[in-house]
């Protein structure tokens, strides 16, 4: 089932991904308006009063947090909440340190309220994942991981880049499907795959429970 809250999440998370491969980020573009991506305090069921604003964590040293997200491990092992990031097991099922932890230092982040976009990038620069964490009674909780690189797959072999027809080979028919994205539900949690001209641009998976806690106190 679709919620507006998540969608107005990934809208936000997809564009400041968008935002962070533009290039750098000057002095004077450090705090952003989250409103210039259209995700709205209404959209995020946020009190009117209250302005909403990103601020944006550059690195000193990109060379420090330049990840090599290529990865040549066997996935057949993993499970369907988890992938291969720089040699290292994640999982959206896992809490926010632990997410840390296995994926390093981001290259930037940004921060909204109670959330925090971590973004990472590839040995070239380009973007390859991002995650959004909620800060919550003094938890982390992990309520997305967006891949967007080539490089990284599904525990079943699906990367950006693949057809429709791969998903479903391996994923099923059963997917909730709109215009743009393909959803897979599972017990604690979702897979989402964005898809454009037939192929996948963005794969994003989803801690369900988290994402009901974040609803739950907006």
């Amino acid at each position: 089932m679709k919620k507006k809250t998540t969608a107005a999440i990934l809208l936000a998370a997809t564009m400041m991904i968008t935002l962070m491969g533009c290039g750098s980020t000057s002095e004077s573009d450090t705090s952003l308006d989250i409103s210039s991506t259209e995700v709205s305090a209404e959209s995020l069921n946020y009190d009117d009063s209250a302005k909403s604003s990103i601020s944006v964590e550059a690195p000193g040293d990109r060379d420090d947090v330049i990840a090599d997200t290529s990865d040549s491990t066997d996935t057949t092992a993993l499970s369907d909440d988890s992938f291969i990031y720089n040699g290292n097991k994640v999982s959206i099922l896992d809490d926010g340190d632990t997410i840390a932890s296995s994926m390093g230092t981001p290259g930037s982040t940004a921060a909204d309220r109670d959330l925090t976009y971590n973004f990472y990038t590839d040995k070239d620069g380009a973007d390859s994942v991002s995650s959004t964490i909620f800060s919550y009674n003094g938890s982390k909780l992990p309520i997305e991981i967006v891949i967007s690189s080539p490089d990284i797959q599904t525990s079943k072999g699906i990367h950006v880049g693949s057809s429709q027809e791969e998903v479903e080979a391996v994923y099923g028919n059963n997917a909730e499907k709109d215009e743009y994205i393909i959803t897979y539900d599972f017990k604690k949690f979702s897979i989402r795959f964005q898809m454009m001209n037939g192929a996948v641009i963005h794969i994003y998976y989803i801690n369900t429970d988290n994402e009901k806690a974040f609803d739950a106190n907006r």
